[in-house]
């Protein structure tokens, strides 16, 4: 009776062993090097009469996360680096001044990237020439665990103050810097909205973000 356990034993040991010597990336993690992000809006070459843009991909399956650049020049050898994220949605609008760009979006997974499918944009639109504001973290539609973290945006030379807003709550922040630190939510497992307002020089005029949505969720 012993000597059957210890081979039932041994029997189940072994498979065990070989199974885990085979790496688990293998089996989830397809390679998508060879596989091209198809962009969908705005076209390629065309001209928009409005500061604020929005971007969108088809989703790639076997992707986890996007990466989204916006450039002056060319692509390859860019002048400037306008915006530059990674982010899990295949859409994301942007505000941005006259001028002409090129955007281009690559998939990734944990082991792989595809290659950046790449368009051009002009923006003519005198209102552009103000400064845009663009919400860097978090993303919209992002879900966080955190209740305590920075909000990020970028800077617009035009502006002399910001206004941080989160519209579910009464409070308005005033700030000269291009981020803020919230650190606690009345509820958690919900959704806010933010936005950020930019005052002029001068503070005649204002200039608004896009109003992004994004949930906490500790659990």
């Amino acid at each position: 009776m012993k000597s059957k356990l210890s081979k039932k034993t041994l029997y189940f040991i072994i498979p065990a062993l070989v199974w885990m010597g085979i790496s688990c990336d293998e089996f989830i993690e397809p390679d998508i090097s060879n596989k091209q992000v198809n962009l969908i809006a705005p076209g390629d070459n065309i001209t928009i009469d409005s500061s604020r843009v929005v971007f969108f991909w088809d989703h790639l399956p076997e992707a986890l996360d996007y990466s989204f650049q916006i450039v002056t020049g060319n692509f390859d050898s860019p002048d400037i680096l306008i915006f530059d994220t990674l982010i899990v949605n295949n859409k994301i609008t942007l505000n941005l001044d006259s001028g002409t760009y090129q955007w281009g979006v690559s998939a990734l997974n944990s082991n792989y990237q595809t290659a950046y499918s790449v368009r051009s944009l002009t923006i003519n639109n005198k209102s552009a020439a103000k400064g845009s504001i663009n919400l860097l973290f978090p993303q919209n539609q992002q879900t966080l665990a955190d209740t305590t973290f920075q909000f990020n945006w970028n800077t617009s030379a035009n502006i002399e103050e910001y206004v941080f807003k989160i519209l579910e709550l009464p409070e308005k922040n005033a700030v000269t810097s291009n981020s803020f630190i919230l650190r606690s939510f009345p509820k958690q497992n919900a959704s806010y909205q933010w936005q950020v307002i930019g005052l002029l020089e001068g503070r005649n005029e204002t200039i608004e973000s896009p109003i992004y949505t994004f949930t906490i969720d500790p659990n």
